[in-house]
């Protein structure tokens, strides 16, 4: 089964988390095409496949992928991952008054949305977004730069949840948010997943850390979680 995953720097701990397990799955083939912050908006369709339009869009993707300069339409799954859908996004949109009175109308407007629906012009596969992790820190005001209450910060979880829920029905698309396992607080990442982030400009050590970039063992986690998710999805269709 052959598998093609998108996105921008936070790729790169997917990738990295692929390298670490990917030998437990023989049977599965990831190709990776990533690009740097909102350079995939390059992207445009060309009969089956996308192809970039731009030649550092297209040095980027034949790099990330092994050689490959075109997302062809004949993939068994697809994931998106990053590309500017993440809370990090709605809540700096509501501190900044963007978005319209929720705030949600930034994540309406993230790369990852509209990479689907291209996506979903030349293959009827199903597309997975993995949005960007919750980021890591003591508090909120450390993490988010926010200064409102607990309370307020769990409503703009939920609001962002159905927010996700609602655009992939629209968009052709299945969000996917981190396990679990990964998460301290309802919206922060373990510290420990964050301590040696990765970006697809080079490898993280023991002294990176940003607190929104992260590490191969959140990337081997989230594919597991993944292939979980797809596994019970194909037996269901199966079944019906």
């Amino acid at each position: 089964m052959k598998i093609c995953a998108i996105g921008n720097s936070h790729l790169a701990a997917i990738k990295k988390g692929w390298d670490q397990i990917g030998n437990e799955f023989p049977h599965l083939e990831l190709i990776f095409f990533g690009a740097h912050a909102t350079d995939l908006r390059y992207l445009q369709i060309q009969g089956d496949a996308l192809v970039p339009s731009h030649p550092h869009l297209r040095e980027m993707m034949h790099r990330t992928s092994g050689g490959r300069d075109r997302i062809e339409g004949t993939f068994d799954l697809y994931l998106i991952v990053g590309c500017q859908l993440s809370f990090n996004r709605l809540v700096l949109g509501v501190m900044e008054k963007q978005g319209g009175a929720d705030g949600t109308g930034v994540l309406q407007k993230a790369l990852a949305v509209s990479l689907a629906r291209s996506i979903r012009q030349i293959s009827g596969a199903p597309i997975l977004v993995l949005p960007g992790p919750y980021a890591s820190g003591d508090d909120a005001e450390e993490a988010y730069e926010w200064n409102g209450s607990d309370s307020e910060m769990l409503t703009l979880k939920a609001r962002y949840v159905t927010k996700l829920e609602t655009l992939g029905r629209d968009a052709g698309f299945t969000p996917l948010l981190q396990p679990e396992r990964t998460i301290r607080e309802e919206y922060f990442t373990k510290h420990k997943f964050a301590v040696g982030g990765v970006r697809l400009s080079g490898a993280g050590d023991e002294s990176t850390f940003d607190g929104y970039h992260m590490n191969q063992k959140f990337g081997a986690i989230y594919l597991r979680h993944v292939f979980k998710k797809f596994a019970s999805a194909t037996d269901q269709n199966s079944a019906s």
